[in-house]
């Protein structure tokens, strides 16, 4: 881990995780970080972070219903489609799209509420 390779004990990596965390929140709210941040950043660079964040997501959501798996020769490669983490997260997104195609507003929800449901009965969860 990276606390191991540096040789820094977890608390202190955890506080100072916490400590900039606290910092970062508390100037958001005092109104200080906004101004900061719009004239330090660039508008692509802004537009950059957004998109890894959620390439980022993406990537652990795909890991979380194992359709993304190790592999030894290409660091990542294609999951067993016959998994029922994949199913189950396939057939809520299926809930998912047939409800925005009739324009729910609660769409989103739904999907995540059947997908839940479906892991809770089959003991996946």
């Amino acid at each position: 881990s990276l606390c191991k390779a540096s040789d820094i004990p977890w608390p202190r990596a955890f506080t100072t995780s916490l400590a900039s965390g606290c910092l970062v929140t508390l100037l958001s709210v005092l109104g200080v970080l906004k101004p900061i941040c719009e004239k330090v950043l660039s508008k692509n660079l802004k537009c950059a972070i957004t998109a890894s964040l959620g390439l980022f997501q993406a990537m652990l959501g795909l890991q979380k219903m194992r359709l993304v798996v190790a592999s030894e020769h290409t660091l990542t490669g294609v999951g067993n489609l016959y998994e029922p983490e994949f199913l189950y997260a396939l057939a809520g997104f299926l809930v998912l799209i047939t409800l925005v195609q009739h324009q729910f507003n609660t769409a989103m929800l739904w999907g995540i509420f059947v997908t839940a449901l479906l892991c809770w009965a089959t003991g996946t969860a």
